[in-house]
């Protein structure tokens, strides 16, 4: 079985690398990380992506838009959507 390719996409740089560090203690360790939708969408039209975890809330290209776009090429999307309190 193929190894699972883990994409996370979100503007806040803090999230990605608690998250990042998280799954690598779990030993999950393909992981890349953008802070924009335009990055994101970038590496989803050239590269085979598992799995993605998408904040919908982004300046810029927003996760709905990634969402949208019918060039990618990845199977699983996580649509994240939170608020800072």
């Amino acid at each position: 079985m193929s190894q699972v390719r883990l994409l996370l996409v979100d503007d806040e740089e803090r999230f990605l690398a608690t998250t990042r560090t998280l799954l690598e203690k779990r030993e999950v360790h393909n992981i890349q990380t953008v802070t924009n939708g335009e990055d994101a969408l970038a590496i989803l039209r050239k590269d085979r992506i598992s799995v993605v975890v998408l904040d919908v809330r982004m300046p810029g290209l927003d996760g709905m838009e990634v969402l949208s776009d019918r060039h990618t090429r990845s199977w699983v999307y996580l649509v994240a959507r939170c608020a800072a309190l």
